[in-house]
């Protein structure tokens, strides 16, 4: 063997080193990465599973016409540091269409998250004003519900396994004008 050959072989085993060790890389950080992500959305969607079982029991106990609500709990958003840290590097890591789709999971708990707020706020003004609840206050307020519920249940019952489980079309939810 000449020392151009050598050389020559030196550089593809080498090459071919980097290469196997690039791919080792990014497998291994592909999954911690998608196991940590699958975590934090099984997380969240315990959450609502919990949410949506309090304001069922609220609703029921809370919205009889004729009385006052006798309290109205505190809701405070909570942010997705954890995708958030992430997002500058996913896009190495999946492709578009799997990207999407955690783009909407999350953006529907965001959703999930104002809707509540502004329930809670409503809630907060009826209790505040002392008033008996009225058929109107009550019927606006079981909308308000109903459109949280159907967003819930378009989240908690899609069980995730995977990332690709997640589901693309949020689209089921109701609209706002239904709230009218």
């Amino acid at each position: 063997m000449t020392e151009a050959e050598k050389i020559i072989y030196a550089a593809v085993v080498g090459l071919v080193i980097w290469i196997i060790q690039k791919v080792i890389s990014f497998v291994v950080i592909r999954g911690r990465i998608t196991q940590s992500i699958l975590t934090d959305i099984k997380l969240n969607i315990g959450q609502i599973k919990e949410a949506y079982d309090y304001l069922k029991k609220y609703e029921q106990q809370a919205l009889v016409q004729g009385k006052k609500l006798a309290y109205v709990d505190q809701f405070t958003k909570t942010e997705h540091s954890f995708f958030k840290s992430q997002l500058q590097d996913l896009p190495k890591y999946y492709r578009r269409k799997t990207l999407d789709k955690m783009s909407k999971f999350y953006y529907s708990f965001w959703e999930l998250q104002i809707l509540i707020e502004g329930l809670m706020a409503y809630l907060k003004h009826l209790f505040e004003s002392g008033t008996q609840l009225s058929p109107t206050e009550i019927d606006r307020a079981k909308k308000k519900f109903a459109r949280i519920y159907k967003l819930m249940e378009l989240i908690i019952n899609n069980e995730v396994k995977n990332l690709s489980d997640l589901i693309e079309n949020y689209e089921g939810r109701l609209a706002p004008d239904s709230m009218l």
